[in-house]
């Protein structure tokens, strides 16, 4: 018998999956019941799960280190679980012919790759079993904010979930084409930016350090010790709220065509406040086509599911009469 059509795989799918159809693995009433309570319990448990990873934040220092572990621990192992319960049932919702290529293929799927990432902020626990501190650690401890989206899935079983994951999946082609250009658009606006502010700063830089020579009335060379610790000097007093790398100009762009602003970076050079305006419209228009679609795709899916309990209401109703 091929276990990937065994009964048991194909109930496990349906717990753990939670959105599956319950009758079409063909159960007496018992046991969809039984099916029922195991899918509440198991959204439960990953719920609970989720949230109580959170609670390491609360808790920092060495001298909370057995709380934290314990919470990872428990929260890893959990997630795991459910990582492999994901992927040896995998098959039966993958569309591939060929099982085994599809239990290979799942770590790399959307859904096997956010279960994998879930996993990773439990490492973080590592750097207090006085193991070697690691810088890499807390860059796990920070992905911990993606078992949000873990909820969402989890959740779907409930209508305003699903109806929200449905939409994403119908429009998928869509909205990853203007993802795309926003990824495009965000990088060659920060290149710009970036050029541009960095030129400025060290232009203006020059001029307020020779300005500051001048009104001391000194005539010095601008290759000697001098003058470069006192261009330093004038260029870090400068430069606190000035774009100066890759990293800096790709945040203010993302938050200035999101048309955010924080107000922790303005631009200063005349292309940089140019190109700022030019983002800001850009985003305020850009950003109302993925909105829109998502709106009418969700309103679509609204009115389906009404429609769809009206007929089963009016279908019941003529059954009853015609008894």
């Amino acid at each position: 018998m091929n276990i990937f059509n065994n009964k048991i795989i194909n109930i496990i799918n349906t717990i753990v999956t939670s959105d599956s159809d319950i009758k079409k693995l063909h159960l007496n009433k018992k046991q969809t019941h039984l099916i029922k309570f195991a899918q509440l319990f198991y959204i439960a448990l990953i719920v609970f799960t989720v949230i109580f990873s959170f609670i390491s934040f609360a808790f920092k220092g060495q001298e909370f280190k057995n709380i934290i572990i314990t919470v990872n621990v428990l929260t890893f192992f959990v997630l795991l679980a459910d990582y492999i319960l994901h992927w040896i049932t995998y098959p039966i919702r993958s569309e591939k012919s060929s099982k085994i290529s599809s239990l290979i293929s799942f770590p790399f799927t959307g859904v096997g790759l956010l279960l994998l990432i879930c996993l990773l902020p439990s490492l973080s626990a590592l750097q207090y079993l006085h193991l070697e501190t690691n810088q890499v650690y807390k860059y796990f401890e920070t992905l911990t904010f993606i078992r949000v989206i873990r909820l969402i899935f989890i959740l779907k079983i409930f209508p305003p979930f699903k109806i929200l994951i449905n939409v994403f999946k119908e429009q998928k082609l869509i909205l990853n084409y203007v993802f795309i250009f926003i990824m495009i658009l965000i990088f060659v606006f920060a290149l710009i930016i970036w050029k541009n502010e960095v030129e400025w700063l060290e232009n203006e830089t020059l001029i307020q350090t020779e300005k500051w020579f001048n009104s001391q009335n000194l005539t010095i060379s601008h290759t000697s010790e001098e003058f470069i610790n006192k261009y330093n000097e004038i260029k870090d007093s400068l430069s606190s709220n000035v774009v100066t790398n890759l990293f800096d100009a790709l945040y203010f762009s993302t938050i200035t065509l999101t048309t955010i602003g924080y107000g922790d970076f303005s631009p200063h050079a005349a292309t940089s406040k140019f190109i700022v305006i030019v983002i800001s419209i850009i985003g305020i228009a850009i950003f109302t086509i993925p909105s829109g679609i998502v709106a009418g795709s969700i309103m679509n899916n609204m009115s389906a599911m009404v429609d769809k309990k009206t007929k089963k209401k009016e279908k019941e109703s003529k059954n009853s009469e015609n008894k």
